[in-house]
Parts: C-alpha cells; structure tokens; sequence
C-alpha cells in the first residue's frame, strides 16, 4: 500500500466522523448559554419577556438532537433514517423562524398599544409627562420582546441547518456500500455475458468443422443436434442475463430520478428559508423606521407641551 492509499483511507476516515461536528455545535451552544455573558443574558431576556415561545423554540431544538441520537446509538445508518431526520430537522427550523416573526408581532402590537394609550386622556402636564414616560418603558420593553424572539428562531434555525449538514455523513456508509455492490454486480453481469458469447461462437465454429467432415455422417448429426442444442441454450441464458441487465439499469434510472427529486425538494426548502430570511430583514428595517419616527414624534409632542 502506497502512501496515495494510506492518505485516501485516512481522509475516508475522517470524512465519515464529520458528523461529531454536529454533535460539537450542539454542545458548544449550550456552552455559550452558560460560559459566554452576552448569549446568557439574551437568552434570560427572551425566558423573562416570552418564556412560552422561548422554552418552545429551545425543545425543538433538542428534538433533532434526540433523534439522531437514537440513530447513532441503535446504529441505524439507513437512507429512509437520514431521510426522517432531515425533514424533521427542516420542519423544526421552519418553525422556530415562524415563531419569531410570532413574537415580532406580539411585541409590535404591545408597542404601538403603549404609545397610542400614552397619546390620549385628560389630565394635566405632569401627568401626561408620567403616562408618556410610562409608555415609553412599556414601548422599549415590547420592542425588545419583538427582537429577541426573532434573533432566537433565526439562530436556532441556522444551527439546525448547520448540525443537520454534518449529520448527514453519518449515513453516508449505506450509499458506499450500494455503489461498491451494485458495481460488483453490474462487473459480474458483463463477465457472464462475455463468457456466454465466447462459448456461442466456439460451438458455432465446431459446428461448422463438425457439418465439414464426410467420414462418419451420423456421428455428425448427433454432434450437431447437441451443439445445436447447447447453442440454443446459451442463447436462452443471453436472453435471461440481457432482462436482468435491463432490470438492473431500470433500478438505476429510478434511484437516479429518486436522488435528483430529493435534490430539487432540497433546494425548494432552502429558498423558502432565505425568502423568510429576507422577510425578518425588511420587517427589521421596518421597525427600525417606524421606531427612528415614533421617537421623532414624541420628542415633537414633548417640546410643543
């Protein structure tokens, strides 16, 4: 074994525990939760500003973790397995984006109902001073609500989408073992049919050495009928292997157009998540707008009072 051979089995090696990757994002997230002060902190917002949505979004991205889990300790490496894991992997990162455009709403709403209540009653300076004080906490409170929770899902999605990548190599044996068996297959199949038309001519020829000679005319029609009779066999055993070729070039085809659908339905989902990505960016930039002239306004009513 050369040195080219031993580097092509070691990075073979290497490429087949990439999925230990996934499992690293996943303990290094839940490091940071802990280690890292500015992630602790937002994750202690979120929990006390919307600790439903919070505590939902952080079990749907255990539950990924679980399944694969499940697979690796049952050593279930099959392609339906990998199959499962990543539709629920996408689901769960489509949902937890769906959630924080929910709680962007939410804290929406809450602002602009603090800033209209703090526009109108009766009362006098003081007390409108305090009420638009008051409502300014509340106002700042709901944005951040609307924030958080919008950065949580989108971040939670993209480790999702990232965990599941490096997932995948888990899989990848049963694929290498197919490929290596149906090339043996396919390998044996045209020996046989080599074989068979090497024998065909072979009694073609005899037979026709056999038809040439004149001394015993009997013993060569008995010899004819059984290479008449062999032949026709090898001809049956061509027929039988070209239909189990043909079988075996349709089950090609058909994993073929399998992988390439699975290929398009990818693709398809990777869209709609950078379409919801773009729509969290323009409401963003919608906030930011709207909250640049809600502060506008205010500063206006306060220096008219």
């Amino acid at each position: 074994m050369n040195i080219a051979q031993v580097g092509t089995h070691v990075f073979i090696g290497i490429i087949n525990k990439m999925y230990y990757l996934g499992l690293f994002f996943y303990a290094a997230t839940f490091l940071a939760c802990f280690l890292l002060q500015s992630v602790r902190e937002m994750i202690q917002q979120c929990l006390l500003l919307a600790p439903e949505i919070s505590y939902t979004m952080i079990g749907i991205y255990i539950y990924p973790l679980i399944i694969f889990l499940f697979h690796r300790l049952c050593n279930k490496n099959k392609q339906s397995n990998y199959i499962l894991l990543s539709n629920q992997t996408k689901l769960s990162a489509s949902v937890t984006v769906s959630l924080g455009l929910i709680g962007t709403f939410i804290g929406l709403t809450g602002m602009i109902t603090a800033i209209s209540a703090s526009l109108g009653g009766d009362g006098d300076i003081s007390e409108k001073m305090n009420a638009m004080i008051s409502s300014i906490s509340m106002a700042l409170n709901s944005m951040s609500f609307a924030f958080l929770t919008s950065i949580l899902g989108v971040s939670i999605s993209v480790l999702l989408l990232v965990s599941l990548n490096f997932f995948h190599f888990f899989y990848q044996k049963e694929n290498k073992k197919i490929k290596e068996k149906t090339a043996t297959y396919t390998e044996e199949l045209n020996n046989i049919q080599e074989t068979l038309n090497t024998l065909q001519k072979v009694n073609i020829n005899i037979a026709q050495k056999v038809i040439s000679t004149s001394e015993n005319n009997d013993l060569a029609s008995e010899i004819s009928e059984h290479l008449l009779t062999l032949c026709t066999t090898a001809q049956q055993n061509l027929s039988v292997l070209k239909s189990i070729k043909t079988a075996d070039d349709d089950w090609k085809i058909k994993l073929a157009t399998y992988l390439l659908e699975e290929q398009i339905t990818r693709k398809t989902e990777n869209e709609k998540i950078s379409e919801e990505m773009s729509r969290i960016e323009h409401t963003t930039q919608w906030l930011k707008e709207n909250t640049i002239e809600s502060r506008k306004k205010l500063l206006t009513l306060l220096s008219m009072e």
